[in-house]
């Protein structure tokens, strides 16, 4: 059964979500991290913009990189009442798709594992609609690294819990190739702060291979958003926030 102690045992559970409600029940609440075990995996930095859109981006230039769409890409973003997350590329997906009125699971029905053999990563996202006040989360993966038994799973949360979230990885932990994620989202606790939620599971994650960490959290009431980054990579501040009252 996976949870916090799961999380906090598996060396490599790789790039993961978390979406819930804070422990006072006010506040939308997404973590993203992402982690690495090489040293090109590892030159990746989380950064934001003053509209609270998360990229991830090179923390040092590297033309052996070569085509960087894999991870170089909105992580967080906004769509009306909607506060999307993901693991790639298809937060743009899905920023338009919701824009245009189409549900986040039809939405989610077109995503693919990423091309990335023998791994095949899957593609993960989350949404928090604040009007109806609930949350999804989905995943496209190949179950035995088998692209031909790709299957997409959306799970959408209706009865929110104050301090309660659901977490997706997009592997079960590490080896060769890595073993996508298995079974359910699973249930978390979420604090209040954005920064003792980011502290919180920031040392959850395995301290060789975690590479950076987003919380951001969303007034219910109001849409007012604060973030916290933290960034392992020694060339930035560790720590970085950002607030406003949009």
């Amino acid at each position: 059964m996976k949870n916090r102690d799961w999380l906090a045992a598996t060396t490599y559970p790789g790039r993961g979500i978390v979406v819930g409600l804070s422990a006072d029940g006010t506040t939308a609440i997404q973590v993203f991290w992402t982690m690495g075990r090489s040293s090109k995996s590892r030159n990746r930095l989380l950064v934001a913009d003053a509209d609270h859109v998360v990229r991830t981006q090179l923390a040092a230039p590297d033309p052996a990189v070569g085509d960087t769409s894999l991870i170089v890409y909105r992580a967080l973003a906004r769509a009306g009442e909607y506060e999307i997350v993901s693991n790639g590329t298809h937060t743009d997906l899905l920023v338009t798709g919701l824009i245009a009125g189409v549900p986040f699971s039809e939405l989610c029905l077109g995503l693919e594992v990423e091309p990335d053999p023998p791994n095949f990563t899957s593609r993960i996202a989350g949404v928090f609609d604040r009007r109806a006040r609930h949350y999804a989360l989905a995943a496209a993966r190949a179950p035995s690294n088998d692209t031909s038994q790709q299957q997409v799973q959306a799970t959408t949360y209706l009865q929110l819990k104050a301090g309660r979230g659901h977490c997706i990885t997009t592997y079960d932990g590490d080896g060769d190739p890595l073993p996508p994620f298995t079974g359910e989202p699973f249930a978390v606790a979420i604090g209040n702060r954005p920064d003792a939620v980011a502290t919180d599971y920031w040392s959850l994650l395995d301290p060789d291979n975690r590479v950076s960490l987003v919380v951001k959290a969303v007034s219910l009431a109001t849409a007012a958003t604060s973030l916290h980054i933290i960034n392992r990579h020694a060339a930035v501040p560790s720590h970085a926030e950002l607030s406003s009252n949009r």
